[in-house]
């Protein structure tokens, strides 16, 4: 005797949701790169993890591989900070 066995599942959910995921990422993305204003993200420890075109242009800076790599750097002391929020 043979028995067989199928399993069916419906995935238009998951790949709704992937969808809208990708769309959201886009989005963000289109956002972050195309804003005439300074947007970065750092760490709570002030660690630089991106930083967007218009930022770069702004603060003077050619490449991001210039920049360093804490933001904090950017202002040793508070006429420094001055100056940078002057900047932005």
């Amino acid at each position: 005797m043979l028995i067989s066995t199928a399993v069916v599942r419906d995935i238009s959910r998951h790949k709704r949701a992937g969808n809208a995921l990708r769309e959201s990422e886009t989005k963000y993305l289109s956002l972050f790169e195309n804003s005439k204003d300074v947007v970065f993200i750092s760490s709570e420890n002030g660690y630089l993890i991106d930083i967007n075109s218009a930022a770069l242009d702004i603060l003077g800076y050619a490449r991001e591989e210039e920049f360093p790599t804490r933001f904090d750097l950017l202002c040793s002391t508070p006429s420094d900070r001055i100056e940078l929020l002057s900047r932005i």
